[in-house]
């Protein structure tokens, strides 16, 4: 069905909610599941962003921008931008809890809005450019 819409930014809009969707409920059920008898927050973080990067990955590869091969480079730029994002969230989350208070979930559930509002003209500009053979 996706493939029927044309327009990439329509495409990335609805796997972005389901990407965002993914996102915003694998760090509060691994909360829930694991915090605080098996791993703390943090952990639980670093835990959830693997999943959550990974899922994203091979959702905006084959539903968004659809192209061929490239797995290996497309990962590494794909990883690359969200390790940016991630170590600002390594830094951030721990501030907002410890710091201002606030409740782990909130504090991760409001920084993810950052993730998807910069991450489609990142994806769009460096990771998913095709090359054409010269």
């Amino acid at each position: 069905m996706l493939r029927k819409i044309k327009d990439k930014r329509v495409r990335y809009l609805i796997i972005g909610g389901v990407n965002t969707v993914v996102g915003f409920s694998v760090y509060p059920i691994l909360y829930i599941l694991l915090c605080p008898k098996y791993l703390n927050y943090f952990t639980t973080l670093v835990v959830s962003q693997l999943i959550c990067i990974s899922v994203a990955y091979v959702n905006t590869k084959k539903m968004v921008f659809m192209t061929k091969g490239g797995w290996g480079p497309e990962f590494l730029k794909f990883i690359g931008f969200h390790g940016i994002i991630i170590a600002a969230n390594l830094i951030l989350l721990p501030v907002m809890v410890d710091r201002f208070g606030i409740n782990p979930i909130v504090a991760q559930t409001t920084y993810s809005f950052l993730i998807v509002v910069s991450s489609y003209g990142w994806h769009s500009k460096i990771t998913f450019v095709e090359r054409k053979n010269v």
